[in-house]
């Protein structure tokens, strides 16, 4: 029967529709395949909240005829309510975006949040027009949310999806603040910290434009790269290069055996460095000199290594 296929079909675009929209919501939210990323993403969900609520709403009238409403003063309150009120509620659930953390950014609290979103990225995709920032660290924060789809639990009322946001600070300053996916994840959370990243943020909808480092390691090697030791006649002397708002607390001259200055608690000595940039590498006899200090609530080495092969 050509009416049952067409209700297969019916109920089958719409599911896949759903979880293509998904997809689209996952992927990068930066630059400009972020943008389209969500104008799709928002685009679909729509059309997929016409193929529903459209039908809902057409189909009304004739399910509310067939009740014994049909010669009673609520007929016109329940016609009202099978061809209006459901299809908007239907409508409305399906169409939810991704997007609660942009719009709780943005102070986008209304029902035209996510078209309001669409339309910002649309103007910013075409016009390409945005703020810049110089930032030298960053934040990354996951937020959990209730979820229609029925991803992530059993039901809808234990279903729930997960947000991620970005905070950049200079110092401790914050500078801006926007959602990614989780495909943005890995390349923010490896930023350098302390070294001066040039970012810019899209002036309509906020996302992020681009990222761009002053310097080509990441996270975890930019701490070595602090200072910078060298040696001047029989001194070791060391230059700062990192940014000077950046706190290190118990700035310390260490001393190892060969290969052993990867932990601190491998130091054969500690000397206080914070006010002096010389040590005299004849007063003890060790194989690596190097700096240590507490950055980031632990003690990490924040120096290239003088060893003495």
């Amino acid at each position: 029967d050509k009416y049952e296929v067409i209700i297969v079909i019916w109920i089958i675009i719409p599911i896949i529709l759903f979880f293509v929209s998904d997809i689209f919501s996952h992927n990068t939210m930066t630059g400009a395949d972020g943008l389209k990323n969500i104008i799709l993403s928002i685009t679909v969900r729509t059309l997929v909240g016409i193929i529903i609520a459209v039908p809902i709403a057409i189909i009304g009238t004739p399910l509310i005829k067939l009740t014994d409403f049909r010669k009673s003063k609520l007929f016109f309150f329940g016609t009202v309510f099978m061809t209006v009120v459901v299809p908007l509620i239907v409508f409305g659930n399906l169409t939810r975006s991704r997007l609660n953390e942009h719009h709780h950014i943005r102070n986008q609290y209304n029902i035209f949040a996510d078209y309001s979103t669409l339309f910002q990225c649309v103007s910013d995709l075409a016009n390409d027009n945005y703020e810049e920032f110089t930032i030298n660290n960053s934040y990354i924060n996951r937020h959990q949310h209730r979820s229609s789809s029925g991803r992530g639990g059993s039901s809808y009322r234990s279903s729930y999806h997960y947000e991620y946001t970005v905070t950049f600070y200079n110092g401790s300053q914050k500078i801006a603040e926007s959602q990614i996916s989780a495909d943005d994840i890995d390349y923010i959370s490896n930023l350098p910290v302390g070294f001066d990243t040039k970012i810019t943020i899209y002036s309509k909808s906020g996302f992020i434009r681009s990222i761009e480092p002053s310097v080509d390691f990441g996270k975890e090697e930019s701490y070595e790269h602090y200072f910078t030791l060298s040696i001047d006649g029989d001194n070791i002397v060391y230059e700062r290069n990192v940014n000077s708002d950046v706190e290190i607390k118990n700035l310390t001259w260490s001393g190892f055996k060969k290969n052993r200055s990867y932990d601190i608690h491998n130091s054969l000595f500690g000397i206080n460095a914070e006010n002096d940039n010389s040590f005299d590498r004849g007063f003890v006899t060790c194989n690596e000199i190097c700096l240590y200090g507490v950055v980031d609530g632990q003690y990490r080495r924040i120096s290239n290594i003088i060893a003495d092969n």
